[in-house]
């Protein structure tokens, strides 16, 4: 538990970051961590002041260690191009596709010809499709009923591979009963 309280209290903090020039003593102080999700505040409001500088130091030497931040004289603490990177791919994870309560009717197809020394990007975002619920019509051709283009735009810049792929939506596919089955519509 105490990992994953300072990982997560670290990602809170590189969240902070993103914001502007932090010093570490703003960081510590009472009213410093307010930009913070509600959990990451609640168990900092939880701790005493001796513990929550502890917890916040602990966090800001693990992000130090890692090469997350750096001490900028000037600006206070500044986020590396690693830190950059794991935000990034922590609000590629979160992505997520909420199903309309009432299908549109509107078929949203992907198709991609991502060249072979892409192979892994290609391969990353074709899984990454399928996480999302996408169904496989071709090998590189995904199918989904719901609303997605932002996410899957974001997606496609996020994996490099945006000027490989492209994004559709139609209202009439030829034989489309497995598929309306496949997605319980």
């Amino acid at each position: 538990m105490k990992r994953v309280t300072k990982a997560r209290l670290a990602d809170g903090l590189l969240r902070v970051l993103v914001l502007g020039s932090v010093t570490s003593a703003a960081l510590i102080a009472p009213n410093g961590l307010q930009l913070l999700d509600k959990p990451l505040q609640k168990f900092i409001a939880s701790l005493d002041e001796k513990e929550r500088k502890r917890k916040i130091a602990e966090a800001l030497a693990y992000l130090r260690y890692r090469g997350l931040v750096q001490d900028d004289y000037q600006h206070g603490l500044r986020l590396t191009k690693k830190a950059e990177h794991r935000l990034q791919q922590q609000e590629v994870e979160a992505i997520c596709i909420t199903p309309a309560k009432r299908w549109d009717g509107v078929w949203r197809i992907v198709f991609f010809d991502i060249p072979e020394p892409m192979k892994t990007k290609r391969d990353q975002f074709a899984a990454r499709l399928k996480h999302l619920g996408f169904g496989v019509l071709q090998r590189s051709v995904f199918i989904c009923p719901h609303p997605c283009r932002d996410e899957v735009v974001q997606l496609a810049r996020y994996y490099a591979v945006d000027q490989y792929t492209t994004y559709i939506e139609t209202s009439y596919i030829d034989n489309d009963t497995p598929l309306k089955e496949h997605f319980e519509l």
